[in-house]
Formats: C-alpha cells, sequence, structure tokens
C-alpha cells in the first residue's frame, strides 16, 4: 500500500477549530456536538484526499484563489444529511506529499467554481 503524506496548514486548522461555532452561530446546526462532529467529517475527509477525485481550477478560478499559489486542485465533499452545500478543499500535491491550503463552500465562494 502506497503510503500518503498530508500536511494541514495552521490556517486550515484554525478555521476548522472555529467551524463548530461559526456552523451554530449562521443558524446552520442547532448543536454545538453537531456541528462539532460535521468539523470532524471535514477532517476525516481530508485524511482521504489522495484517494477521492481531484479536479484542476478553471482559469476564473485559478485568479481567485492565486493567494494559494500554482499547481492547485481541489477535491470535492459533501454530507448527506447537507447535500446543498458542498464545501472545496484545496490541495498541492508534491509526490506523495498532499498539502491542504484552504477550504471554503458553495455558498461562500461557489461562484469561481466549476
Amino acid at each position: 500500500m502506497e503510503k500518503f503524506e498530508i500536511v494541514v496548514l495552521p490556517e486550515v486548522l484554525n478555521f476548522i477549530d472555529k467551524l463548530p461555532l461559526i456552523l451554530i452561530q449562521e443558524g446552520y446546526l442547532s448543536t454545538y456536538e453537531n456541528a462539532l462532529r460535521f468539523a470532524e467529517d471535514i477532517i476525516s475527509f481530508m485524511e482521504q484526499i489522495p484517494q477521492s477525485d481531484s479536479f484542476q481550477l478553471e482559469e476564473i478560478a485559478k485568479q481567485h484563489f492565486s493567494f494559494l499559489g500554482d499547481d492547485l486542485k481541489y477535491s470535492l465533499f459533501r454530507r448527506k444529511s447537507s447535500p446543498q452545500t458542498t464545501w472545496y478543499i484545496f490541495f498541492s500535491q508534491k509526490g506523495n506529499r498532499f498539502i491542504i491550503k484552504y477550504v471554503t463552500n458553495n455558498h461562500f465562494e461557489g461562484q469561481f467554481i466549476r
């Protein structure tokens, strides 16, 4: 079995740490337990990035997300319980090393993707 290294940038970890409170404050989820589980699901998905489908950015997305650097790809994450929200996990890959650089969703920056 091929071994992969997943590196998550501190900014991404900081966002994921804050995400449960954001989800509750914005009214997307009603309990902290559910919001925490949601954040944990995103982290679990990040661990599966090497096996997930990934996509290249189109030109408008490359321009918008240029602050993340070149050779950027993204994978999609959806929960069955909230199919109207797609999360985009942005990463770069160097060999077997995947660097998670940014997380957003279709409600926030989806207009730039696909």
